[in-house]
Parts: structure tokens; C-alpha cells; sequence
């Protein structure tokens, strides 16, 4: 019921470590995956010691609980206490009264990373190791919920933090944030209230560049919350239960929102096997608030504010479907299982037919590939990400007929799976590789 994996290593080499609970640990399962996080922050330790407390309190109480037997049979919840191990024990490993907010570079984590507005790197430094690792462990999977926990304020913070103009979920980001402040105001007395009563829009506050929240939400089509729980960014131990008290009903209430909303699986019409496809909701979305499913079974989690929508789901080199008139309610979920019909105003081949071999894969900085054509012709070359966002586009790339081989730089791509699609008039394929 409960794995612990490494997310990566600090500068100082100390372990960034997550724990994976589910009700079946060692298999990937349709489920939607949440991820909790804390102390990127060295010397804000009040979630820390919270989501050690919250892994003890989920497996402690499996089958004796209702709230928590139906999260660990129902999302793959993974929980990382402390993402800045090397800031947390700057003064050694034996306790934290020397911790600083910064990572051992004494770079700050929550300005270091990608920003919509202000490009890859809003710092003027290079990504951090922890942070490189952290991104990476994100791409490799497909959060559709998540937090971060800090200190210094009382109020729960949603995006954006670097854009003046809001998301367009921002009537649910306000909802699900709402519901855990009236939650914590039930069993507390004067705390979280402030800004509106416990929460805020990032921006409103004062803006930030290169915050993990707007690249969650942005750059992955996340959607991420930051939690700002006490004032004091090491409050005596013996206030730590006060804090656990307050908050643990709405983190498990949190948690469970990533149950609702509308969701199915998006699959061919023909094989039923899964397809990776783009989940948009029409006069809707903007600033990348589209979705992405998972690949491992075309499973989908649109988190959204009751109402009815127009959706529309496309793949490549499938027919894409819009749907009208899909309605959700608050506190519930609406299943919706799409099949996408291939295209068949292309030419597609299967890989085996033109030979297609990719070496070294996995790769560090150059691809080979290797592929037989049957014309003499220009092809294009197209490498997507996980979320099937371009990377990188070669066009006018002469094929003879016959055997070619073409040389691929890839020292430019970050850690992760990628898709190589090469296309012309005549030919369509489309193959997955490795960058370590």
C-alpha cells in the first residue's frame, strides 16, 4: 500500500523523497494521480512535518476510515514532505535550527523555475539540480491535482502568481480553495482568515516570476495550489498538533477533488487501445488550460466548475470529436469515454513496413534514425513532448527511395519520453524515444 521512491538528489547529494500510497503500489492503474509536496523552502517546515503526519494518518487508517479507503482505492496519491533537503538542514543533518530558505547554491527554488510570461529561466540562473529532478519526475507523470506547501502567510494562494489576467478555472480554483478555508474555519479559531477569509489569487497578492505553481498549471496543464499554513515558519512543537488538527480534514477533502469533474478514457474506435489526445473545452480555455491524458490507458481527469460544456478531443492522425452539452456538478464527476476514428485521408504505415529503427534509445545527445522510403520525396520531422507539445521541427528533409539515415541532435532536450513523428504525402509514422 506504500512505496518510497527518490525523486532525485540535492547540490549536497541528500535524497528528495517520495512516498507513493495506493491500494495496489506496484501497478499503474486507472486512477487519476495527485501529488502533495512541501519545504521547497528550506526553512518552512510547518508542511513538512504535516505531510509526515498525513502518510502516517492515510495508512494508519485504511478499512477504518471511509474518507481515506475511498482516496487510496481511488487515486494514486504521492507525497514528497521535503523538496529542499539541503536548505531545511543547511546546519547539518542532526536538525534544522540553522535552515535557510535557499537550496545549497542559495538559489531560491520557487523563482527558478519556467514561467509563462517571462520565459525559461525568470532568475537569470540556471535550473536548479533539485528542480531539474522535480521536473522531471512531474513529466514522467500525470498529475492532474497537486499542491505546495509553504510558510510565512496564512492563506491559500492559486493562480496565477505571474499574470495579471486569471485562469479560466479561476471559479473553480476559488471554489475548491474556499472549501478547505470554510473547512479549516470549522475546527480553528482565527486562522486562515486572511485576504478573503483564507484565500487569494496569487497575483492579487504581489506577482512572482518562475514560480513552481504557474509552471505546474501552465507548462504541464496542471492544476496547483499553494498553501501558505502558519505565519510562523517554525512554530514550537508543541503548537505542530494545533496545525494537524485544523487542516488535516481539508487535506484529505483536497485530495478527493481530484475524483470529480468530467473524465473517462480516450481510446481508438477500431483496436480500443488508448491514445494520447488533447482535451480542450471549446470557448473555454485559454493560456494552455487544456488538458493532456494519461498514455498508459487514455485516462483523462478535467477538473472544472459545475456547469455545461462543449468538449472537443483530438490526436494525431485521428478524426478529432467534439462533444456538446456535458454537464458536471460540484462534489461530483461525469464519465465521458471517447473512441477517435483514425484518419483516413492519411497515409499510415505501420513502423515495421519502412524499417524505422531509433539509436541509441535511450539517448543522451544524438539520435540516428534509420527508415526505408518508397519515393524520393521531402519529409518533415516532428518531435512532441509527453504532453504532445512540439519540440523541435525539421522540415524540407530530403528522403531518397530507399535506406536513409538522418542524424538527430537532442542535447537541447530536458530528461523524459518523447514522440518522433516523420510525415510527408506518402508517409506517416510515429515512434516514442528516451532522453537520459
Amino acid at each position: 500500500m506504500c512505496s518510497i521512491d527518490t525523486i532525485g538528489t540535492s547540490i549536497n547529494e541528500r535524497e528528495i523523497l517520495v512516498v507513493k500510497i495506493s491500494d495496489n503500489v506496484k501497478k499503474k492503474e486507472n486512477e487519476p494521480e495527485f501529488f502533495y509536496t512541501s519545504t521547497m523552502h528550506g526553512d518552512e517546515v510547518t508542511g513538512y512535518i504535516l505531510m509526515l503526519r498525513l502518510i502516517d494518518y492515510l495508512l494508519s487508517n485504511y478499512g477504518e476510515n471511509e474518507v481515506v479507503t475511498y482516496l487510496i482505492d481511488n487515486v494514486e496519491i504521492w507525497i514528497n514532505p521535503l523538496s529542499n533537503p539541503d536548505g531545511t538542514y543547511f546546519g547539518g543533518d542532526n536538525n534544522i535550527f540553522q535552515a535557510i530558505r535557499f537550496n545549497a547554491n542559495y538559489v531560491d527554488l520557487n523563482r527558478n523555475f519556467p514561467d509563462p510570461e517571462d520565459g525559461e529561466h525568470p532568475d537569470n540562473e540556471d535550473w536548479q539540480k533539485e528542480n531539474i529532478d522535480m521536473m522531471n519526475f512531474m513529466k514522467e507523470h500525470n498529475f492532474a491535482f497537486s499542491a505546495n506547501l509553504h510558510t510565512g502567510a496564512e492563506v491559500l494562494n492559486y493562480p496565477w502568481d505571474t499574470y495579471e489576467k486569471e485562469h479560466a478555472d479561476e471559479d473553480w480554483f476559488e471554489y475548491i480553495c474556499r472549501e478547505y478555508a470554510d473547512t479549516v474555519h470549522k475546527y480553528s479559531d482565527n486562522y486562515l482568515t486572511s485576504f478573503d477569509n483564507g484565500i487569494t489569487n496569487g497575483y492579487s497578492w504581489y506577482s512572482i516570476s518562475g514560480g513552481r505553481q504557474d509552471y505546474v498549471t501552465y507548462f504541464l496543464h496542471g492544476r496547483e495550489v499553494t498553501f501558505e499554513l502558519s505565519q510562523t515558519k517554525f512554530p514550537p512543537a508543541n503548537n505542530l498538533p494545533n496545525y494537524w488538527e485544523y487542516n488535516y480534514r481539508s487535506l484529505l477533502n483536497y485530495i478527493k477533488q481530484v475524483t470529480y469533474g468530467i473524465k473517462g478514457n480516450v481510446t481508438d474506435s477500431i483496436t480500443n487501445e488508448p491514445l494520447l489526445a488533447k482535451i480542450e473545452i471549446l470557448n473555454h480555455d485559454i493560456d494552455s488550460s487544456e488538458i493532456y491524458n494519461s498514455e498508459n490507458f487514455g485516462n483523462y481527469h478535467r477538473l472544472i466548475f459545475q456547469g455545461t460544456y462543449n468538449l472537443k478531443f483530438s490526436a494525431d492522425a485521428y478524426n478529432s470529436k467534439i462533444i456538446e452539452n456535458v454537464n458536471v456538478q460540484n462534489e461530483n464527476f461525469t464519465i465521458l469515454d471517447v473512441k477517435l476514428s483514425l484518419d483516413t485521408t492519411l497515409f499510415i504505415s505501420k513502423i515495421e513496413s519502412y524499417n524505422l529503427k531509433i539509436i541509441p534509445n535511450p539517448c543522451k545527445n544524438k539520435l540516428q534514425i534509420t527508415f526505408n522510403s518508397k519515393y524520393n520525396e521531402n519529409l518533415e520531422i516532428i518531435i512532441f513532448d509527453f504532453y504532445a507539445r512540439e519540440i523541435k521541427n525539421l522540415k524540407n528533409i530530403f528522403a531518397k527511395k530507399g535506406k536513409n539515415v538522418i542524424y538527430l541532435s537532442t542535447a537541447d532536450l530536458q530528461y523524459g519520453m518523447y514522440f518522433l513523428q516523420i510525415k510527408s504525402e506518402n508517409i506517416f509514422i510515429k515512434e516514442k524515444f528516451f532522453k537520459h
